[in-house]
């Protein structure tokens, strides 16, 4: 069976569960988190077991886990004494273009329901529970890459991915910096928006590998697919409390997913 790079596997191996999580802000365990999901993404999630991950750098808005512009022009100009040709600021945007990320809110505001809630259930997780169910998820993980079509380029791998838990943290994207003293860790960008969305209150979940070395797969660079699914049980999840219920905002909204939760074996206040 192809794998990835072998040096690559034994440096994240003992490092995948947390490694930053002194660098970042973190609520207390019994914190409650609200995401809200589209019905028919809903359903889609039920069905396959997965929570979903967006690649930072997919997202629409640039002042979502970047470099701050002012860092930026910093990093322009710091280079690597082997390979001088090689930037950090190349650097941070490989480990930006290799991280994913699964977004909730700390509140259950008007401005996240207007914003998101149309259409759509509000799962409700105990912070605390489903940071252990995803930290035991990751330890054990194994994921599928590429589609069969080429045998030397897929297969089933190692885990690559560092998991991390932080508070999103609001600045100004074009008067800030970061980098005054020291390079930042990479990990530090992902968690970092501009203050036009401090009313989201967001906690982020990452999956993020390194921007220096490159994983290869067979004899091929490994391709970071748009998003990644990572394997989730939803009745697990209620049965051992990690979703304490949900909340749909009409009854027509509910009779859309019922079947769905039915067919999971799935009993959950809403």
């Amino acid at each position: 069976m192809p794998t990835v790079s072998i040096d690559l596997v034994k440096c994240l191996e003992k490092q995948a569960i947390e490694p930053h999580r002194p660098l970042l802000k973190q609520p207390p365990d019994d914190q409650l988190l609200y995401k809200y999901v589209k019905l028919d993404y809903f359903e889609d999630m039920l069905k396959h077991g997965y929570l979903y991950f967006n690649r930072v750098d997919s997202y629409k808005d640039s002042c979502d886990g970047d470099q701050l512009r002012l860092d930026r022009e910093q990093n322009q100009r710091v280079g690597f004494f082997k390979s001088p040709e090689s930037t950090a600021e190349n650097c941070y945007d490989r480990c930006r273009s290799r991280t994913y990320a699964c977004c909730f809110s700390l509140e259950h505001s008007s401005h996240i329901y207007n914003a998101y809630g149309r259409d759509a259930v509000c799962l409700v997780f105990h912070f605390g529970k489903l940071r252990e169910m995803l930290n035991q998820t990751i330890g054990a993980l194994k994921w599928q890459y590429g589609n069969g079509s080429s045998p030397a380029s897929s297969g089933v791998f190692p885990n690559i991915f560092f998991i991390n838990y932080g508070i999103v943290e609001y600045t100004d994207f074009s008067e800030d910096r970061l980098n005054t003293e020291y390079l930042p860790n990479p990990i530090q960008y992902t968690y970092l928006k501009d203050k036009k969305f401090e009313a989201e209150q967001e906690l982020r979940i990452s999956l993020s590998t390194l921007g220096i070395p490159s994983p290869v797969i067979g004899d091929s660079p490994m391709i970071f697919p748009k998003s990644f699914c990572l394997e989730f049980s939803f009745r697990e999840a209620v049965s051992s409390g990690v979703i304490t219920h949900m909340e749909c905002e009409g009854p027509n909204d509910f009779s859309k997913i019922e079947k769905s939760l039915r067919a999971c074996n799935i009993d959950v206040r809403l």
